[in-house]
């Protein structure tokens, strides 16, 4: 009898832990990212790729340095891994809505990869066709240069961010009003006697 207490509960903390640590990526997302494979990636359009940045509109990103991160893996683990360069071309400030929710108003940015990403990415994919028998899955993220010109303090603030693969498709959302915490880099903390 107390095995099967202990069960329960053991099964209660795995399911609470793993609902902990899903609580940015809606569920939708998980299903499609688990379906990323290296096909689908060998076979989308470069053009076609949009990153979709969401965060609040005192914080901007820099023009340089953000990329689309691809891994290939074989068993979970990485083989191959590539970064796309992004720009940004488009960004929109959404309102805080005609409540006052207390929220700073957000700032959409849209990226999609640089012509020489492109480029790269197309050379990758005909590689990744001849040696399809290496890799099993694939991994795709976001990584951001925030730009901190406005930022005196350290800052919390609330982040979104989503890719979209095809021309058509729907943005997956890689993670939904996470919280982050913006430091201030080493040069700018100012010391006191």
């Amino acid at each position: 009898m107390k095995i099967c207490k202990y069960g329960l509960r053991l099964a209660g903390c795995l399911s609470l832990i793993l609902c902990l640590g899903c609580a940015y990526v809606p569920l939708t997302s998980l299903w499609s990212l688990s379906r990323l494979s290296p096909e689908t990636l060998a076979a989308m359009d470069p053009a076609a790729i949009r990153a979709r940045v969401t965060l609040p509109e005192t914080i901007g990103l820099k023009p340089e340095g953000n990329v689309i991160s691809i891994a290939l893996t074989r068993q979970d683990q990485v083989m191959n891994s590539f970064e796309l360069p992004l720009q940004v071309i488009d960004t929109q400030v959404t309102p805080t809505g005609w409540f006052d929710s207390g929220d700073p108003p957000r700032r959409d940015f849209l990226l999609t990869v640089t012509e020489a990403g492109q480029q790269s990415l197309r050379s990758l994919q005909s590689g990744w066709q001849e040696h399809r028998d290496n890799h099993d899955g694939a991994n795709i993220g976001v990584v951001m240069k925030l730009d901190r010109a406005n930022i005196t303090e350290p800052t919390e603030f609330l982040t979104s961010v989503a890719v979209r693969l095809e021309q058509d498709g729907d943005f997956i959302v890689l993670f939904e009003d996470m919280p982050l915490t913006l430091e201030l880099e080493p040069t700018e903390v100012q010391k006191t006697p």
